[in-house]
C-alpha cells in the first residue's frame, strides 16, 4: 500500500494505479486507486462492486458497511492458500469448480468450512 500510495499520490495524473491485494480494496480505492485486481472478486462479485460503487459516488460511509459486511469472508480467504480458498468461497456461493490440480493441495477442511460458514452467512448482492 505505500508503494501505491506514492505512485497515486506523485504520479496520478499520467497513470492509474491498481492494487492487487484483495483484503486492500476499500484503503486503496479510498486513497484514490483506479481500481483492484482481486482473486475473491470471482466469489462475491456484486458485493466488491457496491464497494467500488459507493466509493466512486463519494459514499464512504456507505462504502465502508459494505465492505464490513464481506470483509470478513474476504479475510477468510486471504489468510488461506489462495487458490485452494478462492475455490473454497465459489463452492460455498454455488459454484463448484472442483479441486485444485495437483500439485497445488486441497483446502484444510476446516478452513472451507469457515469460509463456507462466513458465505452462508452474508447475504448475496443480487448481480441482476
Amino acid at each position: 500500500m505505500p508503494q501505491s500510495a506514492r505512485l497515486i499520490h506523485n504520479h496520478g495524473d499520467v497513470i492509474s494505479t491498481f492494487v492487487g491485494w484483495d483484503s486492500l480494496l476499500l484503503s486503496a480505492l479510498a486513497e484514490g486507486a483506479a481500481g483492484v485486481m482481486a482473486g475473491t472478486a470471482n466469489v462475491v462479485p456484486a458485493e466488491l462492486v457496491a464497494v467500488y460503487d459507493a466509493v466512486s459516488t463519494g459514499n464512504l460511509g456507505q462504502a465502508r458497511e459494505a465492505w464490513a459486511r464481506v470483509y470478513p469472508l474476504i479475510d477468510a480467504i486471504m489468510a488461506q492458500p489462495f487458490i485452494p480458498a478462492v475455490k473454497a468461497g465459489l463452492a460455498a456461493v454455488g459454484f463448484p469448480v472442483g479441486k485444485p490440480r495437483e500439485p497445488v493441495a486441497g483446502l484444510d477442511p476446516a478452513a472451507a468450512a469457515r469460509i463456507a460458514e462466513l458465505a452462508a452467512g452474508l447475504q448475496l448482492v443480487s448481480a441482476f
